[in-house]
Order: structure tokens, then C-alpha cells, then sequence
């Protein structure tokens, strides 16, 4: 049987899910290149994609391409796939919304949509049970980019499977994940359509408070001490157009544990938390706005979280 990827090597989120969030921006998107040379390619084991593997079928259409991810690590599709192991929630969310759940053959403890609970786990996204992985046979698997779960794309590799990194830390890499799996399941124009839809809903929400006074907020992302969204965050770019100033956005790129005595220290108006999430009790004279716990997922309900967000920041604006 023809191999499904040809791969090749070039230059290279719940709080938990959230801190596997923070896991991917530990060093840059070269960090976790494949250690294979350059040029080498690797073709998998056809034994990983059985012939009467999967529900979904090949999309009118469908011609080979080639596909990057976000280690720089390339892969050419001569078919698309039909057993796809998303190890990545938001990911998941993104290929549920075009419509296709047929691929999936398993889940994370951390995916709760209910067309997904009759799916196997496979534990958390980082260091998932890779006996569980890999008696699923998939044939592509999305998994967190960066350097923290080293054995996971060791023994993908070592099986012969395709895995896609993928890092969600900006608005813009949402976008490009969204193309990306459209482009691997053949749903280029939904996802196309996904991606104007959310690049709309998010421009109306800034058009929306365009002009407002901006409120300095505290984002808190739970834990003890507590976790905070800096600047190059998805987290961030919502809040910053949905009209507020991250007071925390000159305190690192990604997330990262802060004391209450600096967050008492750079005086944020309101704290913006999720549902669930513990204020800590030096904190708590400073007034909370409770956001969707979709503010903490880089999927399909961003322009939501985004109009919530802004709703909370400027009710006067958005009623």
C-alpha cells in the first residue's frame, strides 16, 4: 500500500490544559525538530494504517500535498487521513467545527464535547499513555509543540506514524492550525470559512470598543501562586481587543507563576478569571470579572470568549 505521508526535516489547555498551553512556548519552534537529518526521509509503517482503518473517506477532489508544522518539520499526504489522534483539545474542537469527527479514534481526559465521550482516552495531551496511543493505529497524530513530552514524538517516530506540532500561542497561529488541518482533511474552503468567521467576530468586538477607556486587568489564570498571561499569548490578543490592558504584558511572553504582592504592585483594576478558578485572599478586594472558560481555549469559540470578555470589560459598550 502506498504510504500515506513522506515526511521530511527542515530548520526547525482547566488549568492543566492551560499550563499545557504554557509547556509549548518554553523555548522556540525549533526546539523540538526531529532529530533525523536533514533531507532523510522517513516513510511509515503501513502497518499504521490498515486498509479498513477509519470512516471517513477521500474528499472529491483530493490531490497529494505537502503540509508544515509548527517544528518546521514537513509532510507530504498522498492520501488523507483516515485514523487522527488529536492530543491537542483546541485542535480537536477545530476539526469537530469542519465536521470531521469520523477521522478521530481517540481523545484526551481534557476533550468533553459529547460527540467525543464514546472515544478511548489516552490521558492527559503531555505524556499521553503511549500503550493506549499506539494500540489505536492512527495514522496522524496532533500533538503540543515545544520540548516538554520529548517521548511522545520519539515513539511516533520510531512507529512510523506522522505527528503535526502544534503550537496555539498567538490569535495568528490559531488561524494557521485552522488552515493546516484543513489542508490535511481536505476541508480547505471550511476551514477558510472558519478562519474569516473568526477574524470577523474579532474585529466587530474591537470595532465595538474601539474609543473606551481601557481598564488595566489582572489576568489570572488559577493556581497557587497564581498564573498570569503575558504578551505573546492567544489569552492576551483577546483581551487586549476586547478593551483592556494586560498589566502583566511586560512580565514575559508566555505564562508564568506570579506572587500576590506583585500582582497587588501593578494595581490592576479588576482581575478576569475563569469559572472555578480560586482568588487568592490578599486579592480579594479587588473586584473579579468571571470569564467563559473558553477565553483558555485557542479553538473555535474565541470570538465568544471575546464578546464575553468585552461584554464584562464594557457593558456600557457591549450590553
Amino acid at each position: 500500500m502506498q504510504p500515506l505521508f513522506l515526511p521530511s526535516t527542515r530548520r526547525a489547555f482547566g488549568l492543566a490544559l492551560l499550563l499545557a498551553a504554557v509547556h509549548l512556548g518554553g523555548c522556540g519552534p525549533d526546539s523540538d525538530a526531529p532529530r533525523t537529518d536533514p533531507g532523510e526521509a522517513v516513510t511509515p509503517s503501513a502497518a499504521s494504517t490498515p486498509d479498513d482503518a477509519g470512516e471517513a473517506g477521500t474528499p472529491d477532489g483530493w490531490t497529494p500535498r505537502t503540509v508544515t508544522d509548527h517544528a518546521g518539520r514537513s509532510w507530504t499526504l498522498q492520501h488523507p487521513p483516515r485514523r487522527i489522534l488529536s492530543l491537542v483539545p483546541s485542535a480537536t474542537l477545530l476539526l469537530l467545527e469542519l465536521g470531521e469527527e469520523g477521522r478521530l479514534v481517540g481523545r484526551t481526559d481534557y476533550d468533553t464535547d459529547p460527540r467525543l465521550t464514546s472515544l478511548p482516552s489516552v490521558g492527559g495531551g503531555l505524556g499521553p499513555s503511549l500503550e493506549v496511543m499506539l494500540s489505536l493505529r492512527p495514522d496522524l497524530v496532533l500533538r503540543f509543540g515545544g520540548p516538554t513530552d520529548p517521548e511522545t514524538p520519539r515513539r511516533l517516530d520510531q512507529a512510523g506514524i506522522p505527528h503535526l506540532a502544534l503550537r496555539p500561542d498567538h490569535l495568528d497561529d490559531v488561524y494557521r492550525i485552522t488552515t493546516l488541518l484543513g489542508e490535511v482533511t481536505g476541508q480547505e474552503e471550511a476551514a477558510q470559512g472558519l478562519v474569516a468567521r473568526l477574524r470577523g467576530e474579532l474585529a466587530a468586538v474591537a470595532r465595538a470598543v474601539d474609543g473606551a477607556d481601557r481598564p488595566r486587568v489582572g489576568i489570572l489564570l488559577g493556581g497557587d501562586p497564581p498564573w498570569v498571561a503575558g504578551s505573546e499569548t492567544f489569552i492576551h490578543d483577546v483581551v487586549t481587543l476586547a478593551g483592556g490592558d494586560n498589566v502583566f504584558a511586560d512580565d514575559g511572553p508566555l505564562y508564568a507563576p506570579i506572587s500576590v504582592e506583585e500582582v497587588l504592585h501593578r494595581r490592576p483594576d479588576v482581575l478576569l478569571m475563569t469559572e472555578g478558578a480560586r482568588v487568592p485572599e490578599a486579592l480579594r478586594r479587588i473586584p473579579v470579572l468571571r470569564a467563559p472558560s473558553t477565553l483558555q481555549s485557542p479553538g473555535p469559540e474565541l470570538g465568544a470568549a471575546a464578546w464575553a470578555v468585552a461584554r464584562l470589560l464594557h457593558p456600557d459598550r457591549v450590553p
